[in-house]
Order: structure tokens, then sequence, then C-alpha cells
């Protein structure tokens, strides 16, 4: 049997300027990428 469990954790989101090179980056990219499943909320 297989136990269930839900891990809910704060992203770093983008920020202004983000193509410009300020933000995470690539650290942004491996946060969602180590992800199963993504909620939005606005």
């Amino acid at each position: 049997k297989v136990p269930a469990f839900l891990n809910v954790v704060d992203i770093a989101g983008l920020v202004k300027g983000a193509a410009e090179g300020q933000g995470l980056g690539n650290a942004f990219l491996s946060h969602i990428s180590a992800c199963d499943a993504i909620f939005h909320l606005c």
C-alpha cells in the first residue's frame, strides 16, 4: 500500500526584467522541472 500525500510549496515566480537576465533564470526552471503538478492561484 502506498500512502497518499500532498506537498505544497511556493515556487518563486518570474520577475519584471526576466527577459534581461533579472531573477532566478535557470534556477527557476529547475524548480519547475522538479514538480509533478502545478497549481496556479491568483
